[in-house]
């Protein structure tokens, strides 16, 4: 048995080193002889070894207790020539293995520093953290998030403008020179937008709606906040997990003469009476009130003040509600026409010869529908709603919705847009990313790649970035798409072989492209071939997401979090619990660094009586 094993391993060396000859001369003009020429000579033999199922050499090796080559990924020649030399002469040639470890640990060490920053001593996993817009304006809170343990701040170019960038990027060197940390400035690039367009604005109408329990009874009042800024008047809604509270425009004469304990009294639209209590003033030009019961007011709907003594009565006029945009549910069965956003999006009616009118539904990049083809799946807002293409027109794509809840799914604006099945030809660099790339370059250390594909993306980045005199600019490619999973090795090479380079698996995306059931399996593949090139990786994509909002985590957030030290950096979202969302990960990434070395499980003491 033996001995046909080692002839099955001289022959695996052989298939290993004709296939990684052959994968290095297609690379051989991108590589050159520079630094990651060893890299991408164990990148080459790891797909050389993963195109042969060994799984039987494999399940042998593993009964003679020797390695089985399951964790060979970062030297995968040293560890088969290693097994061959046990096999051989029981001499084992360790050596080679070591060194090659060594290397690829000191590589994957020197990339992970100047792209996420330095380790901590009590961690080698970094956490990279989304900023807010308040990070521009708010240093302390830069600071409240490095002190905590954020080794990099995430900027997100689809969001803001240069201005805030900017003093994002200065709070984040500030407030790292502060702490006497290195934390490193990425600014993500949004590539194309897939996303629903406006959608038509909902009636001007502002829901006064108090907390009632279980039973019906009210158990809370709304707030509502009486403005006499000049603002326009705005419905209740909810921002980073926190409750707003209904603003209604008003004069500044009337503002002023209200006192607290006063009533603003008001016929709603359905014609019924309610009261206010007007409260105490929030600024110079804002009175607090409380509704106890449910009301619907719309612009010129009249209010009449009354005094706590009843000897002053005033009456105002509701002032300009602003628009929100509207929207609408569809179901199982519906038809809706994804078309252009020249046209906002609006829900189905009737035409005037009695027929069907189906529902639009506006997409930011109209050029996606040249794309699309009958069969094919549209996936809309992370996936709640699927349909597919039943025809194209000059309207657009008309699709037949074949998932949603079982009371409809709402479609609303900005909502993500994916094609899984489609071969969408659109840049990953659009000109707007051109445009944030030329400010960029002079305070991001690494730059976020969006909807990398394929060699040719990654060229025209790394062009770009030669052009404006960045080469020692990081690049982060972020894995989304199918496509992109399956050219991630040319990906790699055409990004690591001129730049500091890693790979973020955009999990969310990720999933919806190719499907829950198969995420598991893709992010391990991701992080095994990121292993063997020595490129670090990003675990991205709703960690301690409901913790970051509430305050308060899920069970499975905690698992998802702990084994993300698998990754060299984990990705925190935004939300008004994000400082506490880093010192939570900061400590769970310490108790579990001793129980991984990136997907290496090892073998700390376990906590209970050995039995002895």
């Amino acid at each position: 048995m033996t001995c046909d094993l080692l002839d099955e391993l001289r022959d695996l060396r052989l298939v290993v080193v004709a296939g990684r000859d052959k994968r290095l001369r297609r690379w051989a003009h991108v590589v050159g002889d520079g630094p990651f020429r060893a890299r991408v000579d164990n990148l080459a033999a790891y797909l050389a070894l993963r195109s042969v199922d060994i799984r039987s050499i494999q399940l042998r090796l593993a009964d003679l207790g020797m390695s089985s080559l399951g964790r060979s990924q970062a030297h995968v020649l040293a560890t088969i020539e290693a097994v061959i030399g046990l096999l051989e002469d029981g001499s084992g040639r360790v050596g080679g293995v070591i060194a090659a470890s060594d290397s690829a640990s000191a590589a994957m060490e020197r990339v992970s520093t100047a792209m996420f920053g330095g380790p901590s001593q009590r961690r080698s996993t970094r956490i990279m953290v989304t900023l807010p817009a308040q990070a521009a304006e708010d240093p302390a809170l830069v600071q409240a998030l490095v002190d905590a343990g954020m080794d990099c701040a995430r900027i997100n170019c689809g969001h803001d403008d240069l201005a805030t960038w900017s003093a994002m990027a200065s709070n984040v060197r500030k407030a790292a020179d502060a702490s006497g940390r290195q934390c490193t400035v990425l600014a993500d690039l949004s590539g194309p937008r897939l996303r629903t367009g406006p959608m038509e604005p909902a009636p001007p109408v502002i829901h006064l709606r108090p907390r009632r329990d279980v039973r019906g009874m009210v158990v809370a009042p709304a707030k509502v906040v009486l403005d006499a800024s000049g603002a326009l008047g705005a419905r209740a809604s909810r921002r980073e997990g926190l409750e707003v509270p209904a603003r209604i425009a008003v004069a500044r004469g009337w503002l002023d003469q209200l006192e607290p304990g006063g009533t603003v009294e008001v016929v709603d639209i359905p014609g019924r009476h309610r009261k206010m209590l007007v409260g105490g003033r929030g600024s110079d030009s804002e009175v607090v009130a409380e509704a106890w019961e449910a009301c619907y007011l719309e612009p010129g709907s009249v209010l009449k003040y009354r005094s706590p003594s009843g000897d002053i009565e005033l009456t105002e006029v509701v002032g300009p509600v602003g628009e929100r945009p509207a929207s609408f549910r569809v179901h199982r069965g519906d038809l809706v026409v994804l078309s252009a956003a020249d046209r906002p999006g609006h829900s189905g009616s009737v035409g005037p010869d009695g027929s069907p009118v189906p529902a639009g539904i506006p997409t930011l990049v109209a050029d996606v529908l040249d794309d699309l083809h009958p069969g094919e799946r549209v996936l809309i807002d992370d996936g709640a709603i699927e349909a597919r293409v039943r025809s194209i027109d000059p309207d657009g794509a008309l699709l037949e919705v074949v998932l949603a809840g079982r009371r409809g799914t709402k479609v609303k604006a900005e909502k993500g847009l994916n094609f899984p099945d489609s071969q969408l030809h659109l840049p990953a660099l659009t000109d707007e990313d051109l445009v944030a790339l030329d400010a960029v370059v002079h305070f991001a250390d690494v730059v976020g790649y969006s909807f990398v594909r394929d060699a040719a993306d990654m060229d025209r980045l790394v062009d770009e970035l030669a052009e404006r005199g960045a080469e020692e600019i990081g690049i982060l490619a972020k894995i989304e798409t199918p496509e992109a999973v399956s050219n991630l090795p040319e990906i790699i090479v055409h990004g690591a072989a001129r730049h500091h380079f890693g790979v973020m698996i955009a999990r969310g995306d990720l999933a919806i492209e190719v499907g829950f059931e198969r995420l598991a399996e893709v992010q391990e593949e991701i992080l095994w071939l990121c292993e063997a090139a020595q490129v670090p990786v990003v675990w991205a994509t709703q960690v301690l997401d409901q913790l970051v909002v509430t305050g308060v985590p899920s069970r499975s957030e905690i698992t998802d979090a702990a084994v993300a030290d698998r990754a060299d950096c984990v990705m925190l979202n935004k939300g008004p619990f994000q400082v506490l969302g880093v010192e939570t990960l900061h400590e769970l990434l310490v108790r579990t660094a001793g129980r991984h070395r990136g997907p290496t499980e090892l073998f700390p003491l376990l906590p209970w009586d050995s039995g002895t």
